[in-house]
């Protein structure tokens, strides 16, 4: 989002851009490229910090492909039985399910997944869906969801 709006910037240098911040869109006024550059930095401060703590925490290796398996809790998640491709580059993850592409984090031996790719669900399914929260053991990932009852096991194929 930043390289859009830094393109939009430079079209317009005193305008108004909206930024998703925290999960809302919030607009904010920039008077010269001076107040627009100490923004971006900002906004992006807390990510660098981010990275560099789970980089110093260290985060597994996931294999390639696996075979998803889910409980019946599960019906209509996004993330159901299947086949499932990742591509990892050093802790952060994108999942490829059917037609879906979900985005993730390693840390340790945690694993998130975002249903599709940082777009809430209800985006195309018009219901919300919170993120899958798993743990790596050995060559085996387990996501559980409580309230649901949602378990999805993924075994490298």
């Amino acid at each position: 989002m930043a390289n859009m709006t830094e393109e939009s910037y430079r079209r317009n240098p005193t305008s108004t851009q909206v930024f998703i911040i925290e999960g809302r869109a919030t607009a904010v006024t920039f008077n010269t490229k001076e107040e627009f550059d100490r923004f971006v930095a900002q906004l992006r401060l807390p990510e660098r910090t981010y990275r560099e703590q789970i980089m110093q925490r260290g985060f597994q290796r996931l294999a390639s492909r696996y075979l998803a398996t889910a409980s019946e809790g599960c019906s209509g998640r996004s993330l159901t039985s299947g086949e499932v491709a990742v591509e990892q580059i050093d802790f952060e993850l994108t999942l490829s399910h059917g037609n879906r592409t979900f985005s993730g984090i390693v840390v340790e031996s945690a694993v998130s997944v975002f249903f599709p790719s940082g777009y809430p669900s209800y985006y195309y399914s018009g219901k919300p869906e919170p993120p899958l929260i798993g743990e790596i053991r050995g060559e085996v990932i387990e996501f559980r969801d409580s309230p649901s009852q949602c378990v999805v096991i993924l075994k490298p194929n």
